[in-house]
């Protein structure tokens, strides 16, 4: 059962249906490890698996895998933080609440600007969800991976 310290959906004291190893698994699959910093699509300092340096070149350019890991966690505890937030949250299934925390881990607090996708979570209109996140810039900068995530908030099928 969920909130169990035997659990493996247990995280840091939350009860939660989130499936961590499946999600960093995901994670790690879509942003890649890369262990030098780079600038990303909108011109931020990059590294690890999708971990946001800042806008000015860091000082430390180069990452070991172990930094790169304590940051994934860290920024998946972020994700979830944020995800946690909205009120339907808790309502969804495991699979549709490792897809809010994977766009909170992608767009942070500009989730919190998609209205129409956010309004048809909350009713459970997963396909006008999904529709609502085809009108954003984020999907037309990402067509593939939002097309996936779409696809598994209408499934109720985490990939």
């Amino acid at each position: 059962m969920a909130g169990d310290y035997q659990d493996p959906h247990y995280i840091h004291g939350s009860a939660t249906l989130v499936d961590r190893e499946k999600l960093r698994k995901r994670l790690i699959a879509k942003e890649a490890l890369k262990l030098d910093a780079y600038r990303d699509s909108l011109g931020y300092w990059t590294a690890c698996v999708g971990h946001l340096l800042g806008k000015e070149e860091p000082e430390q350019t180069e990452f070991t895998p172990e930094q790169c890991s304590c940051f994934l966690e860290k920024d998946i505890d972020t994700a979830e933080g944020l995800a946690q937030r909205y009120p339907f949250y808790k309502l969804l299934s495991d699979a549709r609440q490792n897809i809010v925390v994977e766009l909170s881990f992608n767009l942070g607090h500009k989730l919190d600007r998609f209205d129409r996708f956010l309004h048809f979570m909350w009713t459970g209109e997963f396909a006008l969800a999904g529709a609502a996140l085809k009108d954003s810039l984020a999907y037309k900068q990402e067509k593939r991976r939002f097309d996936e995530i779409i696809k598994a908030l209408e499934a109720g099928d985490y990939p």
